[in-house]
This record gives C-alpha cells, structure tokens and sequence, in this order.
C-alpha cells in the first residue's frame, strides 16, 4: 500500500502524520508531503517508523513505488 493510500483510509491528515512520527522542523507536514509524492526520500528511521504504525500496511517497497511512480511522471 502506498503511503499516501495508508494514509487517508486511517483517516489521518498529513501533520497528524508527521506528529505521530515525530518529525519536526519548519513544516514537518510539508515533508511528509513531500514523502508521499517521492520529491524527497525518508531516512531509514521513518521508513521503519511508518512501517509499524501502519501495521506493516506500507513497507520500504511501498516507498519504492513511489519513487517509481515519480520517475515515470516526471
């Protein structure tokens, strides 16, 4: 499951995403938007971090997907 799909059928905004994992920053929304859309890659930490509050719904495959997804848009 994608990130930005896990997200939105738990009903979760994007800051209360990145509240829940604690990202901080300027505008820790804006980075986990930018996750989603594969504009930025999260670190290992917040791949693993993302992975067990999703229940292991979005995996670091997930995140590949997305990487890819980006690439054939672009």
């Amino acid at each position: 499951m994608l990130p930005q799909e896990w997200r939105r059928a738990s009903g979760l905004s994007q800051a209360e995403v990145a509240k829940l994992l604690g990202l901080e920053g300027k505008n820790p929304s804006r980075t986990w938007q930018r996750y989603e859309t594969g504009e930025r890659q999260p670190r290992p930490n917040v791949i693993v971090a993302v992975e067990r509050i999703s229940k292991g719904k979005v995996t670091a495959r997930s995140w590949e997907m997305v990487r890819t997804q980006r690439e054939k848009a672009a």
